[in-house]
């Protein structure tokens, strides 16, 4: 993320550091923000703040608000000495943790997990907060001047890949967060400026559209009956790109029939998409039909990019020239023809290349943008 562009980190840090008195009606106004920031951002299904309390007559950690108002308390050490939980390592050892399963299995169907951010080792045994399956584990110590005064505890049911930009941000609110908590505790300054740079801030999260932390998801349909080779194409040209990319096929999606609403979420929520229209006509030789379910899911790509407030900013249509007249007006997309020669075989060098040609053009767009 070029570091000209502001990100909602930057601006409640900003806020942190401007206010003068935090209440705790103000600071619970902030954790819904932020939480409702790390939900669209990265998949949070599971949000908690932990705060420094004596647990069973020791150090420990407590929780003082999270999305599913319930309360945990872990001492730091066992009475053996070892850190007890993993949050407690972020705590004592004042580290964030990306924790997962390298396997991308959920985490509490694991007993070896990955550190991908300070890289920490032999972790305690992984305790579900809330009973769901969750696949990354995120954990942030609030360190304000040299005293570390909790941790901010997030979980994602999807298996996140963790970036600069990420971890860039998620230091920030980290790191406002910690102020806060100290403004809280020493209540210092005026309420009403408080409160008038709260909604200052709660209208740029409603009308400032923020780089995205993870990857941009495609969304990429074709018939089940679909050529084999136009599809393995497209494929192993989306894996060239899987380090800029997710790729979310239409058929790894669960429960996805025909048109389902979690094949509709998928779409609304894919920043880019790819449709190959094109399956063999039936009782002809060599000739060509659109698949009516790509057809659909193709409408609501169309309709989404040329809308203001939604996802996707771009998509690719991919048809076989001979075949019917297209029932949608999709000229303005312009349709990536597969070429063929006069035996009807793909020509695939030249298909690769220009499909590979189109996915770097979405991405120049994304950069853009």
């Amino acid at each position: 993320m070029p570091r000209n562009v502001k990100s909602f980190g930057d601006y409640l840090r900003h806020f942190a550091r401007t206010v003068d008195i935090v209440d705790e009606h103000t600071l619970e106004e902030v954790r819904d923000l932020v939480y409702t920031y790390v939900r669209d951002e990265l998949e949070a299904a599971y949000f908690s703040l932990a705060c420094e309390q004596t647990v069973d007559g020791h150090a420990g950690l407590r929780t003082v608000w999270s999305t599913e108002n319930e309360e945990h308390a872990t001492t730091i050490l066992t009475p053996e000495g070892s850190y007890s939980s993993q949050i407690s390592v972020s705590f004592g050892e004042r580290r964030p943790l990306w924790i997962v399963n390298s396997d991308q299995r959920p985490l509490r169907q694991s007993n070896v997990y990955v550190d991908r951010w300070s890289g920490i080792t032999d972790l305690p045994t992984y305790q579900a907060p809330i009973n769901r399956d969750m696949k990354t584990s995120i954990v942030m110590p609030l360190i304000h001047w040299t005293r570390v005064l909790g941790v901010i505890y997030l979980e994602s049911t999807s298996y996140l890949e963790i970036t600069e930009v990420a971890k860039d941000e998620l230091s920030l609110l980290a790191d406002a967060v910690a102020i806060l908590l100290e403004l809280r505790q020493t209540n210092r300054a005026q309420v009403a400026g408080t409160r008038a740079a709260l909604s200052e801030l709660k209208a740029i999260l409603v009308s400032t559209k923020f780089p995205r932390l993870t990857q941009p998801q495609v969304f990429v349909a074709f018939s089940s009956r679909a050529a084999d080779e136009v599809v393995g194409t497209i494929q192993q040209v989306l894996n060239d790109f899987s380090d800029a990319l997710r790729v979310r096929q239409w058929n790894a999606i669960e429960e996805s029939g025909s048109i389902t609403l979690r094949l509709i979420e998928e779409i609304a929520r894919s920043r880019f998409g790819v449709c190959y229209f094109s399956e063999p006509a039936v009782g002809t030789d060599k000739q060509f039909a659109d698949n009516p379910n790509v057809l659909f899911e193709a409408g609501m790509l169309h309709s989404l990019t040329n809308s203001p407030v939604a996802t996707p900013s771009g998509w690719i249509p991919i048809r076989e020239e001979r075949s019917p007249r297209i029932p949608f007006d999709f000229a303005s997309e312009r349709i990536l023809i597969v070429p063929r020669n006069n035996d009807g075989e793909l020509m695939a060098e030249r298909f690769r290349a220009d499909f590979r040609g189109r996915v770097r053009a979405l991405l120049r767009q994304r950069l853009d943008s």
